[in-house]
C-alpha cells in the first residue's frame, strides 16, 4: 500500500483550522532513519515530518508523536512501573505502537498486520477505529476538512455536542470506513 498520495492530502488539510497546533509536512524525499517501526507505521514515520507536538485540535484532539518520541511514549502501555522499575506489560503486544494520543488514551498501530490496522485504548480496553493506517489517515483527514468548511460552532453554548454533528461526520467518514469502524472512531474521538 502507497500511504503517500493519502498522507499528501492529510498534511494538506492539517493547519487549515485554527484549532491545530505545531508542524506536519510531507518531506519531498522519505527519511532514511534507522529504528523506525516494520511496515506502514515506519513509512509513515519516514514520510511525514512531525514538530512541535503537532496537535490536530478540533473535535479530535489528536496528538502525534515523532519517531524521535515513540520510545517514550511507550512508557504506560507497553511498559508498566513497579517499584520505580520498568516492567513489561503482558498485555501488551510488542507489536503495538503508540503514535498519537487523545486525552491521555492511546491511538496504536498494530506492526505485526501487514495492513497496520489502527485502534484506541482506553486504560488498556482496545477499540478498533480503522481497518489499515491508509484508512485512518483518510478518516483524520476527512474530519479536519470537514470542519474547515463547517460555519457554525459544533457544540451548543453549554459545550453539548450538537445532535447534527455525529450524523455530518458518520456521512464525512463513509468514504473511508465501514460502518463499524466509524461508529468506533466517532465514538473514540468524541466521547
Amino acid at each position: 500500500m502507497d500511504l503517500v498520495p493519502t498522507l499528501r492530502q492529510f498534511t494538506d488539510a492539517f493547519g487549515r483550522n485554527d484549532a491545530n497546533l505545531g508542524r506536519i509536512a510531507l518531506r519531498a524525499n522519505a527519511a532514511d532513519v534507522p529504528g523506525l517501526p516494520p511496515g506502514l507505521l515506519g513509512d509513515y514515520l519516514a514520510a511525514v515530518e512531525l514538530e512541535d507536538a503537532p496537535v490536530i485540535g478540533g473535535l479530535l484532539g489528536l496528538q502525534l508523536f515523532s519517531h524521535h518520541e515513540l520510545a517514550k511514549v511507550q512508557d504506560g502501555w507497553s511498559t508498566t512501573w513497579t517499584n520505580g522499575q520498568p516492567q513489561p506489560n503482558p498485555a501488551w503486544q510488542e507489536s503495538w505502537i503508540v503514535f498519537g494520543d487523545v486525552n491521555g488514551d492511546a491511538v496504536v498501530a498494530d506492526t505485526a498486520d501487514q495492513a497496520c490496522p489502527v485502534f484506541g485504548s482506553v486504560q488498556h480496553r482496545n477499540t478498533p477505529l480503522a481497518p489499515d493506517l491508509g484508512a485512518f489517515f483518510g478518516a483524520i483527514t476527512a474530519v479536519m476538512r470537514w470542519e474547515a468548511a463547517r460555519e457554525p460552532d459544533t457544540h451548543d453554548e453549554d459545550f453539548n455536542l450538537l445532535p447534527e454533528v455525529p450524523l455530518e461526520l458518520y456521512a464525512a467518514l463513509s468514504p473511508h470506513l465501514d460502518p463499524v469502524f466509524t461508529d468506533e472512531f466517532l465514538g473514540f474521538f468524541l466521547n
